[in-house]
């Protein structure tokens, strides 16, 4: 089954304007983003699309896919709510990332985000691409830049040095989260308070 395929999730595409290539590194997207999971309102429509697909395959089960389905889809929706709360004040903060896989979730909550680096994880950039960077984050304003678990901390230290941006970290991939009831929302608020932290 191809969801990518499905006329009942709402897709977004890659917004090119926010590319801020460097030279170091070259990295393009095109088309539709598929990190669908970082997106709350993407992953019910694609939990329906699945659930569909189950009962029409295993219709003995439809009750207890559906009932699986209202429940996840009331905790998501309870999650929503709490962070728009969380989110609210701090969305007019702007901030960098180094890979573009949030826009699901900045869009469902109207986060400020100015772009993204195309750095190596675990290579510290050139001099001339730290100096372009570090006037990008002044230029631009940025209250935090965002890395992941695999970037080096050398490599993050290196881009911020001498300004006042401060650092935070995004774990897309949900490293730390035990699979199982409960996951995904524990999920949305762990990434949900790393926005927060950081841009407070």
């Amino acid at each position: 089954m191809a969801i990518t395929s499905s006329h009942s999730v709402d897709f977004r595409h890659y917004d090119h304007d926010k590319v801020i290539d460097h030279g170091d590194h070259k990295h393009s997207h095109d088309g539709i983003d598929p990190h669908l999971w970082l997106g709350p309102k993407q992953a019910i429509q694609t939990a329906n699309v699945i659930t569909s697909a189950l009962v029409k395959h295993d219709p003995l089960h439809k009750n207890e896919y559906e009932a699986n389905l209202s429940r996840f889809t009331a905790e998501v929706e309870e999650a929503i709510l709490a962070l728009e709360n969380k989110l609210k004040p701090v969305a007019n903060h702007g901030y960098f990332v180094f890979h573009d896989g949030y826009g699901y979730f900045e869009e469902q909550f109207g986060l400020n985000n100015l772009g993204h680096f195309t750095v190596e994880p675990d290579r510290r950039p050139g001099a001339k691409t730290l100096i372009s960077i570090r006037r990008t984050l002044q230029d631009q304003q940025a209250s935090c830049v965002f890395s992941e678990p695999q970037f080096s901390p050398s490599v993050i230290n290196s881009v911020i040095n001498g300004t006042e941006v401060k650092i935070g970290t995004l774990d897309p991939m949900a490293t730390n989260i035990a699979e199982g009831k409960g996951g995904y929302v524990q999920f949305l608020e762990e990434l949900g308070e790393s926005f927060s932290k950081c841009l407070k």
